[in-house]
């Protein structure tokens, strides 16, 4: 189980790598805005994989959410170099978002501001790096799907609830403050960083807005169609 869905990750990073690090550099803030919409959609699907009972869900919803949006406010960017020690814990925590129900698989590493960095190992050909990444993501898959499957068996509306809670905080750091992309440009005088809440200039909302609309279109279609399947 845990190696076929590992093999299936490092597959799927290692095809896409270097168009996503190369529209990272070139083109952040329209990332940023398609990130945002597959965040925002995630969000949306959760909330029909879980039974609304009273105000209990909205509550934890919302305290996640604002817990979230201001925490990340104390990021002052995106990481350049992790250690492997961090490289490790990235892995551990991203693939617990992978494995959750509906929830989009990186955003925990957009959060953390690891998603750049994690880009980066692979299109640098970083051996040890994504050796330590992936050794870290099979600790935690190991760790996380048995204590996953018992919280989700015994209180699956609140923690679907935190999570959704989760995801809509998570875009602070995401279109219009394009930052939790993790841009780690090569050249000093582009990288971004802070998460200010700062609006992009009204020639910079297109492309973004489109992005966003695009993915958030995208998630919702896959996921209508694997729901009609009966797959969801």
């Amino acid at each position: 189980m845990i190696v076929p869905l590992l093999v299936g990750i490092l597959a799927t990073i290692v095809l896409l790598a270097g168009v996503i690090e190369t529209q990272l550099e070139e083109r952040p803030e329209t990332m940023a805005g398609l990130f945002c919409g597959l965040v925002l959609a995630s969000a949306v699907s959760a909330c029909r994989l879980f039974e609304w009972r009273g105000a209990v869900q909205i509550v934890l919803m919302a305290v996640a959410a604002a817990v979230t949006f201001g925490f990340l406010g104390l990021q002052s960017g995106p990481v350049a170099d992790p250690s492997l020690l961090v490289l490790a814990g990235a892995g551990a925590i991203a693939i617990f978002a992978m494995i959750l129900p509906g929830i989009y698989g990186a955003f925990l590493l957009l959060m953390l501001g690891m998603y750049g960095a994690g880009i980066n190992v692979v299109t640098d050909l970083r051996y040890i790096d994504a050796v330590v990444f992936l050794a870290g993501a099979a600790v935690g898959l190991a760790l996380f799907s048995t204590v996953l499957g018992r919280l989700l068996d015994r209180a699956r509306n609140p923690v679907m609830a935190v999570m959704v809670g989760l995801m809509v905080g998570s875009l602070r750091v995401l279109w219009p403050w394009p930052n939790g992309v993790g841009v780690i440009s090569r050249h000093e005088d582009e990288i971004i960083s802070g998460t200010g809440l700062d609006w992009p200039a009204a020639d910079e909302w297109l492309a973004p807005t489109v992005a966003a609309a695009a993915g958030l279109a995208a998630v919702l279609i896959i996921t209508r169609l694997a729901r009609d399947r009966g797959s969801v």
